[in-house]
């Protein structure tokens, strides 16, 4: 197996850009006073690119392929950039990220290490799908004053779509007016353009289920067998409606337990041809048990002390827990194994193994699947 830890650069990875920076996003770096992050990251796949043989685009060019004005769309006029001037970059990694770390670093506190490395990550991808990068002068009106402390990439020419990035402060792009705020619905497709419908305590809701999705997918693209085999890791989420006790685990276990064992999800599970004759092994996990499943799962797959695999799974469960705790920070109120933890040999890994940790709230579950069965 292989714990690639120099990502964007092992045999066979290949994660997608988008979902890249999503996750930048959200690991970018906190303010200190509003506890909101420092800077936007916003990314954006255009339909078309410009012509291959023309040269390096004018800004109008830049403006009718990168999805200008409307940059940071979830800010309203606010977000509105347009280009001023157009300039060649070499496509090399280093300099990407070092553009990337420069831009992160705006606010008062530096990227930490996970985002280093997610956004080497994310360099290593961008000059690996272009031929052609350009870095791009903005302003809020056209012709108006530069904005030098954002970045905005343009790439386009290689195997794959083109790609606008960009990066802000968070305090030039003021939250949305009218307290409603933009629905996920389409997020990972480019900007959104549907009518902001959701309050603020919705959004961060939705928006512990984008990260944990995102930072799912990652973690399997990033932990792989060999050139071909990757583990694949996903994360669903849903209300039970059973308002579970606090104050009673024993009584909230019960409850739940009835319920799960009933549910179509379950009966899903149960079908899988994974598990021994006797089916899935169904475990509820005390606090010192979840630990240690959690720190087996790292020792026994993710193979490292660091990295950004290591990182990808404790945000992963970190953020599954906040989900289900309604963003409190707390344990959950419930944890269970299925096919965990796992008792890996050499021929286990070689042959694959699937399990799933089960972390409930007092309104709703969080369910994640390793599946590494090749």
């Amino acid at each position: 197996m292989t714990n690639t830890t120099d990502p964007g650069s092992g045999p066979g990875v290949d994660p997608d850009p988008l979902v890249l920076a999503q996750l930048l996003q959200r690991w970018a770096p906190v303010h200190p006073e509003t506890g909101r992050p420092a800077c936007r990251v916003a990314m954006e796949v255009p339909e078309e690119e410009p012509d291959r043989a023309a040269g390096v685009p004018t800004p109008a060019g830049i403006a009718a392929y990168g999805g200008f004005p409307a940059v940071f769309a979830e800010a309203g006029p606010a977000g509105h950039r347009h280009p001023l001037a157009v300039e060649p970059l070499p496509v090399a990694a280093a300099e990407i990220a070092r553009l990337l770390t420069r831009a992160l670093s705006t606010g008062p506190v530096p990227p930490d290490e996970r985002a280093r490395e997610l956004l080497h990550a994310l360099a290593g991808q961008l000059t690996g799908h272009a031929e052609h990068l350009v870095r791009i002068d903005v302003a809020t009106e056209p012709g108006g004053v530069p904005l030098t402390d954002e970045l905005h990439l343009f790439g386009w020419g290689g195997d794959d779509d083109g790609f606008r990035l960009s990066i802000a402060p968070e305090e030039s792009l003021p939250p949305p007016a009218g307290g409603r705020w933009p629905d996920f619905a389409d997020v990972l497709n480019g900007p959104w353009d549907q009518p902001y419908a959701m309050t603020e305590d919705a959004f961060r809701y939705t928006d512990l289920a984008l990260r944990a999705g995102c930072a799912a997918g990652l973690l399997g693209e990033f932990v792989r067998f060999n050139n071909n085999a990757c583990m694949e890791v996903s994360v669903a989420f849903a209300r039970h409606g059973l308002h579970l006790p606090r104050h009673s685990p024993d009584d909230a276990d019960a409850a739940f337990r009835a319920w799960w064992l009933a549910s179509d999800r379950w009966a899903h599970l149960e079908n899988e041809e994974y598990w021994p004759e006797a089916g899935p092994p169904f475990q509820r996990l005390d606090a010192p048990a979840l630990s240690a499943v959690l720190s087996d799962f790292e020792a026994g797959v993710l193979g490292a002390t660091d990295g950004l695999s290591l990182h990808l799974w404790r945000d992963l469960t970190a953020t599954v827990t906040a989900h289900v705790t309604n963003g409190s920070g707390d344990t959950p109120l419930l944890a269970y194994a299925i096919g965990l933890p796992f008792d890996l040999t050499a021929g286990d890994l070689f042959d694959g193994f699937y399990g799933c940790l089960l972390l409930v709230g007092p309104e709703s579950f969080g369910l994640v699947i390793i599946d590494a069965i090749f």
